[in-house]
C-alpha cells in the first residue's frame, strides 16, 4: 500500500488496505505496557539467573505475617522469557501438613495457571509438602509439583524489578504459621528459588568493513 495519508473524503480510497496495515502497526498485545517488542536487527543470547527470596529479609513493620511480603530484587531484570520455581522451603507450624496444598502467589507473575478456581488462576505455583525429616522444622515442597510448569512470555516481560508474595491456602486466605514476634523468628520463615531466563543484545563487535575513499 501506498505511504499517504487517509483521506476520508476520498471515494476511491482503499479502506480495507488502510485499515489492514494500521491494525499491523499498532498491534497491541496483551499487558503492552509491561512486555516489550525485540529490536529487529539485533542478536540476542539467553542469560539464565536464580533469585532467592525468603521471607526472613522482608520489611517486618510492613508485613509482620512471613505469610506476606514484598521483595526488592537486587537488580532490575528485563527482556524476560521464562520464569519458574525451583526450590521451595517453608516451617513446618500451625498443623499445615494437614493443608491438601499451600498456593504461592506473585502479583508480578500471573497467568501461569487455569483454572475456573480464582485461588488456583491467581497463583503462580501449587506447593505439595513432602514429610519434614525432624516433625516441627521444615518442608522441602515436593519438586514434581512444579518442576514442568513454566511461565513463558512470548514476547519478552519488559522489567522485574520486585516480587510481591503470598502464601495461601486453598482458599485464597493467607496461612498463619503463627506470630512472628520478635521477627523474625528463624521456625516461621519460608524461602523460594526461581530461575529466570531473560534475553540480552549481542554485545560482539561488528566484524571490519571495507571503507573506500
Amino acid at each position: 500500500m501506498e505511504n499517504r495519508q487517509y483521506d476520508r473524503y476520498n471515494g476511491n480510497y482503499n479502506y480495507e488496505a488502510y485499515n489492514k496495515t494500521a491494525y499491523e502497526l499498532n498491534d497491541i498485545q496483551k499487558e503492552d505496557s509491561k512486555i516489550i517488542p525485540l529490536e529487529q536487527n539485533i542478536n540476542y543470547t539467553k542469560r539464565i539467573d536464580y533469585i532467592e527470596f525468603s521471607s526472613k529479609e522482608r520489611d517486618i513493620v510492613n508485613y509482620p505475617s512471613p505469610s506476606q511480603y514484598v521483595v526488592n530484587l537486587p537488580r532490575e531484570f528485563k527482556n524476560i522469557t521464562t520464569v519458574e520455581i525451583v526450590a521451595a522451603v517453608i516451617p513446618d507450624q500451625n498443623n499445615v501438613l494437614q493443608e491438601p496444598y499451600l498456593l504461592l502467589q506473585i502479583n508480578e507473575l500471573t497467568d501461569i495457571i487455569s483454572s475456573n478456581d480464582s485461588a488456583m488462576s491467581n497463583s503462580f505455583a501449587i506447593l505439595h509438602m513432602s514429610r519434614p525429616t525432624i516433625p516441627g522444622y521444615f518442608i522441602q515442597v515436593d519438586k514434581k509439583t512444579f518442576e514442568h510448569v513454566i511461565l513463558r512470555y512470548h514476547t519478552p516481560k519488559a522489567s522485574l524489578s520486585k516480587l510481591t508474595v503470598s502464601i495461601t491456602d486453598l482458599y485464597g486466605n493467607p496461612f498463619n504459621f503463627g506470630s512472628d514476634s520478635p521477627a523474625p523468628l528463624k521456625a516461621l520463615q519460608n524461602m523460594f528459588v526461581l530461575r529466570i531466563t531473560t534475553l540480552e543484545k549481542n554485545r560482539d563487535s561488528l566484524a571490519r568493513r571495507n571503507v573506500s575513499y
